[in-house]
């Protein structure tokens, strides 16, 4: 049972995306985290209801009638107030803030009897929709807990998929490498090393004959 990163370029290349799933799944576990399976949300049926009382809001208040309304936009409005920076024990009044000096405003309530009727269902909902939002978050938690994991495998398997390519294009680079030497392998080795001297893991594995200089070396490297 190896890990991810216990797996060999080849192996990690070869995955499946099941097997990526189970090597996420087998870090969750040495990780301590309890899966979370994708949340199933209850049905919310919400009460086929429309609110039908109309009133009209001037300064935070509800007046039934526009006219009583009015007056009251007309009046020297006044609400207390305190500095909360120093003790809320020394009143002041101060005037509405501007959003409430906006004027008349309608506005519609549902009937209380209306509400009456579909209560049962209302309960239902406001049941159903705190149930789903707690299997959300727990979900969502999971996922935030997971994500590191998640990244640090498709890194992995990315890595190796990208080295893979940088290989079969320095297979490439190679192959024209000999054509344009005619033959000549070392003249073709110089130029292939000298192309890729700063990708050493690239010649280890295209010429793994090829001895790399050591750092600071200036002599050329020589298959064996």
């Amino acid at each position: 049972m190896k890990r991810f990163d216990e797996l060999e370029h080849a192996e990690l290349v070869a995955l499946t995306d099941d097997q990526v799933t189970h090597l996420i799944e087998l870090e969750i576990a040495y990780a301590g985290v309890i899966p979370e399976p994708e949340p199933t949300l209850l049905p919310v049926k919400e009460p086929d209801i429309e609110p039908t009382v109309e009133a009209y809001e001037v300064h935070g208040i509800i007046c039934m009638s526009q006219n009583d309304a009015v007056t009251i936009s007309k009046m020297d409005i006044r609400r207390e107030d305190y500095n909360w920076k120093v003790s809320s024990r020394y009143k002041t009044l101060k005037k509405p803030d501007k959003y409430e000096n906006a004027g008349v405003k309608p506005v519609k309530y549902y009937n209380s009897d209306d509400l009456e009727k579909v209560q049962a269902q209302i309960k239902d909902a406001e049941r159903n929709k705190g149930i789903n939002s707690d299997r959300q978050s727990a979900y969502r938690k999971y996922r935030e807990s997971i994500s590191e994991i998640e990244t640090k495998v498709w890194d992995k398997i990315r890595d190796a998929k990208d080295f893979e390519a940088d290989l079969a294009r320095a297979r490439e680079v190679l192959q024209k490498h000999q054509n344009l030497a005619e033959g000549n392998e070392a003249i073709a080795q110089k130029f292939f090393t000298d192309a890729y001297k700063d990708r050493p893991e690239i010649i280890k594995v295209i010429l793994p004959d090829y001895d790399m200089p050591a750092e600071g070396d200036a002599t050329d490297g020589k298959a064996e």
